[in-house]
């Protein structure tokens, strides 16, 4: 539920959930955007109130959990960024974005290969697709990837209207969590989008007539 989303999950299931709202509400009133412009007018005021009370709210609420003896990662995660900064609060990601940065600098962009990143820095991942592409596939990567892109929007401009919606859904999911963690190898909804648009049936049937 939301509410354990709220309580337990990290930011990235944070802007994934707001990110396939706002796409939801986009598609859900094209017909009608004065209904949309309302209801992003209320998330900004509360959104607003929220961080003028953050402190007291955020207190509170992990007072009464505490009380019931639940311990919200989330809440705490949230006091702490407010009350440190958001860059001390990223879990040494900034740390490893300089790394990443600089390793791709180092080696003229020339591709590393798969699993680089972590011999050189001992974490699995620099919590970013596109640094992580670049390392691993690298000069050679960038002017393949435009190829890639047409091919697969080739696929996916032949779906049907609701293969798009559940397209469009995994994308918004798989764009957000990649750019805030994860790797591209191991992220299970990317391949189920790549397999959903590379061998869809009506498709792949189309192709052979």
């Amino acid at each position: 539920s939301l509410g354990s989303i709220f309580m337990f999950g990290n930011r990235a299931a944070w802007a994934i959930c707001g990110g396939i709202w706002l796409y939801l509400s986009i598609i859900s009133n094209k017909k009608s955007i004065n209904k949309f412009i309302v209801k992003c007018l209320i998330l900004s005021i509360s959104i607003l109130v929220l961080y003028n009370n953050f402190i007291y709210i955020m207190s509170s609420l992990q007072s009464f959990l505490l009380r019931v003896n639940i311990n919200s990662y989330s809440i705490n995660k949230l006091i702490n960024a407010y009350n440190n900064g958001f860059i001390t609060t990223m879990s040494g990601r900034d740390e490893l974005y300089s790394v990443a940065i600089e390793i791709i600098k180092n080696n003229n962009l020339k591709p590393l290969g798969i699993g680089y990143f972590r011999v050189v820095t001992g974490s699995a991942y620099p919590h970013n697709f596109i640094l992580e592409y670049i390392i691993t596939f690298g000069i050679l990567g960038l002017v393949v990837l435009p190829f890639i892109v047409w091919y697969l929007y080739k696929k996916y401009s032949r779906l049907k209207s609701e293969k798009k919606l559940v397209s469009n859904l995994l994308i918004i999911f798989i764009i957000i969590r990649l750019s805030m963690s994860s790797s591209f190898f191991i992220e299970s909804m990317l391949w189920i989008l790549l397999g959903f648009l590379i061998f869809d049936r009506e498709i792949c049937n189309k192709e052979i007539e």
